[in-house]
């Protein structure tokens, strides 16, 4: 219960990257606002950061311009919204399936302060038609009959998304499979 409520309130976030309070002048924003979205252009969290970009420029009168930095899980683009100048001129979009590498070079609890929630997503398990379990109840009971039996398809290692997935609470008895895509996943 405690995990879903975290993954509720952190599901996607927009942050301000560590803006000191005294450099936000009256007359903020003066220049061009950059969103970094740590993914490749045409994907949904572009798509939701392409709206955030227009809403906010519309509501501050001031061009918000999107910069796609996909790779490596969406550490290329955090990483680089890190280490950008906290002059709040450098916006990114987070997200739960964020990277939690040990070398990533941020620190999500450091070097970002959450500014709004901008959306929530469901998170859906998808089988088989033929395969027996009709309800997630049934598919942790299988898996506790048959311990490694069975293996979900989870995102890259390394993001809280697969390491909620890979719980022991999440999915007993049922071992990830970080390789997998979503569509051989549910086949």
């Amino acid at each position: 219960m405690m995990c879903r409520a975290a993954f509720a309130l952190f599901a996607l976030i927009a942050s301000f990257v560590c803006t000191p309070i005294a450099a936000m002048a009256e007359d903020y924003p003066s220049r061009p606002i950059t969103l970094i979205v740590p993914y490749p252009a045409g994907g949904g969290v572009d798509a939701m950061g392409r709206l955030v970009g227009q809403k906010l420029s519309e509501a501050l009168g001031q061009q918000v311009v999107i910069e796609n930095r996909g790779g490596a899980g969406g550490m290329i683009g955090t990483r680089d919204a890190a280490r950008s100048t906290p002059d709040g001129y450098t916006i990114v979009m987070l997200l739960t399936g964020i990277s939690l590498g040990e070398n990533t070079g941020y620190d999500v609890n450091k070097d970002f302060a959450p500014i709004g929630l901008v959306a929530s997503t469901p998170m859906i398990v998808d089988a088989n038609p033929s395969f027996p379990a009709k309800s997630l109840s049934d598919v942790i009971a299988l898996a506790k009959k048959d311990p490694g039996k069975y293996s979900a398809g989870t995102p890259p290692a390394r993001n809280s998304t697969a390491t909620a997935a890979s719980s022991n609470r999440a999915s007993p008895g049922m071992a990830p499979s970080p390789s997998a895509t979503t569509l051989r996943a549910a086949s």
